[in-house]
This record gives C-alpha cells, sequence and structure tokens, in this order.
C-alpha cells in the first residue's frame, strides 16, 4: 500500500513538472508548439492514469506509454533547444520513470 501511494505521488510530481515545463515553453517560443501542447497533456494523462490505475490496471500500460512519450519529447526538446543531449538529465528521467513502474508492480 505505501509503494502505491509513493508512485502515485511521485507520478503526479513528475507529471506535474511536465506540466509545468509545457506551459512555460507556450510564450517563451523556444520549442514548437505542439511539443509544450504534447509535454502538457502527457503530464495531465500521467497523473491521472497514475491515480485511476488502482481501479483498472489496464491503466498501467497507458502509464508506461506516457513515461516513454514524456521521455522522448525531453529528447526532442533538449535537440531542438540546444542541439546535443543533456545525458544526466535523461539518465535522471529514466530512472525516475523506472522507480514508479516498479512501485507500481510491487
Amino acid at each position: 500500500m505505501i509503494s502505491l501511494v509513493l508512485a502515485i505521488c511521485l507520478a503526479s510530481f513528475y507529471g506535474g513538472t511536465c506540466i509545468l515545463s509545457g506551459l512555460l515553453q507556450f510564450p517563451k517560443k523556444l520549442i514548437p508548439t505542439w511539443a509544450a501542447l504534447s509535454m502538457v497533456i502527457s503530464g495531465l494523462v500521467l497523473i491521472g492514469t497514475a491515480i485511476l490505475v488502482v481501479t483498472n490496471s489496464v491503466l498501467f500500460y497507458v502509464l508506461a506509454t506516457c513515461l516513454i512519450t514524456l521521455h522522448l519529447l525531453a529528447i526532442y526538446n533538449g535537440l531542438y533547444m540546444h542541439h546535443k543531449l543533456n545525458l544526466f538529465h535523461h539518465t535522471i528521467r529514466a530512472i525516475l520513470s523506472v522507480v514508479i513502474i516498479i512501485l507500481f508492480v510491487i
């Protein structure tokens, strides 16, 4: 039970930071509008599925897809803005995603 609560909290935090990141990019226009909007939508879906996965285990696959989508968007946005990958940033994102998935599984 504790792992499930922790998983929901971590997924909500991660989704919330992605929403905030996407929203902050709209006025700056450093990335394409579709990419910023995709970050916001994927973050919202991540939070929603993290909460609802308790009632429907099929949503776990949606949650995993959101985590992958957010990571791919972060890679795209980093390449678009800086023309290179920030390996530390993406390693942290990957570790957080794996921890969220593990906490939902156990």
